[in-house]
């Protein structure tokens, strides 16, 4: 998982190759969507979410907390619902927007880190704005490595409640 603070996100990547075929050398990004965070919100989404949660072993996950598969997401205190729900609104668009379950690879470049999108995805469930399904959420007593399998593959995902 990539783990960054950087909160801009470039807008387009260069790529190379070895291979004899030709390859598109300016791929422009597509978010989902095209997404919104005003001014630097995703940068105070990020700072709200590292205040005020934490991550932990998934196997230490209890009965307060969600497992992510990956890892856990634990509250810390009593954060302001209203304040993360301003600062989520553009995901919950996407939810709005989309109908289906967005995953916390379509999620990762808004972020610019597939870790904050999970953990912002845990932070949002344990506050009731969405509900998040994981492997362990969906199949607790399936095989771990089948789970981090499914995982890996992005079945770990946000829906409105």
């Amino acid at each position: 998982m990539q783990i960054t603070t950087n909160y801009n996100m470039p807008s387009s990547y260069k790529m190379t190759s070895n291979s004899t075929r030709p390859v598109n050398t300016n791929l422009q990004t597509k978010n989902i969507d095209t997404v919104s965070f005003k001014g630097n919100k995703i940068g105070e989404l990020i700072d709200f979410v590292n205040k005020h949660s934490k991550i932990i072993p998934a196997e230490k996950a209890g009965s307060n907390d969600i497992n992510l598969t990956f890892f856990g997401v634990r509250k810390i205190g009593e954060p302001s619902v209203e304040k993360f729900k301003e600062l989520a609104s553009p995901i919950k668009e996407i939810l709005n927007k989309t109908k289906e379950d967005v995953s916390y690879i379509k999620l990762g470049p808004i972020f610019d880190s597939q870790e904050k999108a999970l953990q912002t995805m845990g932070l949002g469930h344990l506050m009731g704005e969405w509900e998040v399904l994981s492997p362990d959420t969906l199949m607790e007593f399936a095989p771990k490595g089948f789970k981090n399998h499914l995982a890996g593959q992005g079945l770990v995902t946000i829906k409105n409640k």
